[in-house]
């Protein structure tokens, strides 16, 4: 160690380096298989904490090269200039790079690289761009080697054994990223399948709720598609029975119509009785007054007979017996005739009011017939509208039929889904 101070170089491998203390300190098997794998024993940390002493005054030149080339990254230099500065940087890594040259490998040596594995992750720096850093790193510290070290057999041991150890670092910087790379996929998977859990429960109680609801609605639905075809039933019946008794008042009012038109006839020939009978009673009121003149007459006549008979004396009471006798029939004949005369005006003013009514109730009758005519086609009208609406029932039964059908099948497709809701809330999503 002392003659690496007197020396800037080493010429020759005359220098015994294994005075150098060091050691290997590990617990983990698995690290000790890496170690064993790359070929890294004590005998190389020597060779590396030899190599210290020999770089120490190097080791800014070599940092200074090492961040001229990481800037030429603009992301990296993003990410330095977010989160420190070169000078901090700097100095963190000749620490770092003088660690390495301590000959030392323990829990405490390991723990620092994952820390700083740990933090380039956490700042969002790529396994590609670490991989470049570390080389340009490792290539600076070669170079130097090549320029203290002039003995090739020394120097390819030294540059092999430095090489071995910062191959060491990188595998526990990538494993380090690879841990920290799963444990964040397995934290986003946790919160994902978090998400999911929630919003398969919200699904669920949302599906839940509709599924009720659906239900519900299915079952009032079934319901009233009973109810209907039960009403359609009763409805057929009653419209049927209406059909009937629309069919029975059409006959009625067919059998009405006849009457009307027999009475029509019976009252056309009864005026015609009647204005027959009015002429005969023309006939005897010519008659009448034939009589009542023929009365007249007679009564003149047997007042001349009176005149005659008084002139006659004592010859012609006789004469005067029988005058008085004929005047007291012209008298009665006259008064009899008279009293015919009233009862046959009368008669005469009755037959005329009797016409009246015969003409209004031939009108009337005439009227009625037209209108049972009418009413015979609205009920012809009624009966065919009733017969079409019957006929088309078992069609309406029929979709009755389909709907209640289909409400079982949305009822049983609405099970199958509270089924397949209960299950997906039971599963555990992975």
């Amino acid at each position: 160690m002392l003659f690496l101070k007197r020396k800037s170089k080493i010429a020759t491998e005359t220098y015994s380096y294994s005075e150098e203390k060091v050691s290997i300190q590990l617990a983990d098997p698995e690290m000790k298989l890496q170690l064993e794998m790359v070929r890294l024993k004590e005998e190389d940390l020597q060779r590396v904490k030899m190599l210290g002493a020999l770089l120490t005054d190097q080791l800014d030149d070599v940092i200074d090269r090492f961040y001229q080339v990481v800037m030429k990254s603009p992301e990296l230099e993003s990410i330095i200039q977010s989160h420190s500065t070169i000078s901090k940087l700097k100095k963190v890594i000749h620490r770092h790079i003088m660690e390495l040259f301590d000959g030392t490998i323990d829990a405490e040596f390991i723990h620092k690289r994952l820390s700083v594995a740990k933090v380039h992750y956490r700042i969002g720096l790529k396994p590609k761009w670490y991989m470049c850093a570390f080389q340009e790193l490792q290539n600076g510290l070669i170079q130097k080697i090549t320029e203290k070290i002039e003995d090739a057999t020394l120097q390819y041991k030294c540059i092999s054994s430095i090489s071995k150890l910062l191959s060491f670092e990188q595998q526990l910087v990538l494993e380090a990223y690879d841990s920290e790379t799963q444990l964040a996929i397995e934290q986003e998977h946790e919160k994902a399948q978090l998400k999911i859990t929630n919003a398969i429960e919200k699904v669920s109680n949302n599906l839940g709720q509709i599924v009720s609801d659906g239900m519900e609605i299915a079952d009032e639905l079934s319901q009233d598609s009973n109810q209907l075809k039960t009403h359609i039933h009763s409805t057929k019946e009653k419209m049927e029975e209406t059909c009937q008794l629309a069919s029975s008042g059409q006959g009625t009012m067919v059998q009405l119509t006849e009457h009307f038109s027999e009475m029509g006839t019976t009252s056309s020939d009864a005026y015609i009785l009647i204005e027959k009978l009015s002429s005969s009673f023309e006939e005897v009121i010519r008659s009448m007054q034939l009589i009542i003149s023929i009365a007249d007459q007679t009564n003149l006549l047997s007042l001349n007979a009176a005149i005659e008979a008084a002139r006659a004396g004592e010859a012609g009471k006789g004469f005067s017996i029988v005058a008085q006798e004929v005047r007291k029939l012209s008298d009665a004949t006259k008064t009899s005739a008279d009293s015919v005369g009233v009862l046959i005006d009368q008669a005469t003013v009755d037959m005329e009011r009797v016409k009246t009514v015969m003409q209004q109730l031939d009108s009337l009758v005439k009227t009625n017939q037209s209108s049972c005519s009418s009413a015979i086609a609205s009920f012809s009208d009624i009966v065919d509208s009733l017969q079409l609406t019957v006929n088309e029932i078992p069609e309406a039964d029929h979709h009755i039929e389909l709907v209640s059908e289909s409400t079982k099948q949305i009822n049983e497709a609405i099970l199958f889904i509270n089924e397949a809701i209960e299950a997906l809330k039971t599963e555990q999503v992975t």
